[in-house]
């Protein structure tokens, strides 16, 4: 979203954008209300917090296609394609699937000490 501002009267137009809430603008006056392409500020790179909240939903493949053509249109196209593609080969294939791979080996684990110990208590009886 854009709008046009003068800084002098002699100066030519240059245009502000930004988010809805800049300009103090509900979401519905934007006429963007079915545009998968806007996350209205939620998922950025603007501090630790949302950029950890940015990586998560990559690694979830839930929508990091989206925002890899908006951070195309933002930044330069290679690097974009080369740091959501890594992030998304790294942090889904490989970091997702060795915690889960975890918590399946922990849950085995227990699962194994309980049926050793029923065999243990049906020797007892």
């Amino acid at each position: 979203m854009c709008e046009t501002y003068l800084q002098h009267s002699d100066s030519p137009k240059t245009y502000k954008c930004g988010a809805p809430k800049d300009f103090n603008l509900p979401v519905v006056t934007d006429n963007l209300k079915t545009d998968e392409l806007v996350f209205y500020d939620i998922i950025n790179f603007d501090n630790y917090g949302r950029a950890l909240l940015s990586i998560f939903v990559a690694i979830t493949l839930e929508g990091w296609v989206l925002m890899m053509y908006n951070y195309m249109d933002a930044n330069s196209n290679m690097f974009s394609v080369l740091f959501f593609v890594l992030v998304v080969f790294f942090g889904a294939f490989l970091a997702l699937n060795l915690v889960l791979a975890q918590i399946m080996e922990s849950f085995y684990a227990q699962e194994n000490d309980r049926l050793v110990k029923q065999e243990f208590e049906a020797k007892e009886q």
